[in-house]
């Protein structure tokens, strides 16, 4: 009784079904190692992407805290200055006032002092 590998044709059967199957797994290796490299480069250009929106992100922060920060201390510049002059309208207004009693005082005395007279 013949075995399996004694005959030639079984045995160049099964040296093709072999040979397909490496190539196949060739095929398979070399494809998969391709999508390895596609992926690894994409996901270098998405962290280079991320890196690079990041880096935006700071320098949008960075010139938000510099225009708040700017525009709170014009706003208090503002706020001493308005304070400022406040308190002068009050002084002038006391100023004022003290100057028409005084200017009322005098023109008081002066018509006592022309009624003294005619008196």
């Amino acid at each position: 009784m013949d075995t399996i590998f004694q005959n030639d044709d079984t045995l160049l059967y099964i040296a093709a079904f072999m040979l397909v199957v490496i190539l196949l797994l060739l095929i398979f290796v070399f494809t998969y190692k391709k999508e390895l490299r596609k992926q690894k480069n994409r996901n270098t250009h998405y962290k280079e992407k991320v890196k690079y929106l990041r880096q935006i992100i700071a320098e949008n922060e960075h010139r938000h805290n510099t225009f708040t920060h700017e525009t709170e201390k014009t706003i208090m510049g503002l706020e001493h200055t308005v304070e400022a002059l406040e308190l002068k309208v009050k002084e002038g207004t006391k100023n004022q006032v003290v100057s028409m009693l005084e200017a009322q005082q005098n023109k008081r005395a002066k018509q006592l002092e022309r009624a003294r007279l005619k008196g």
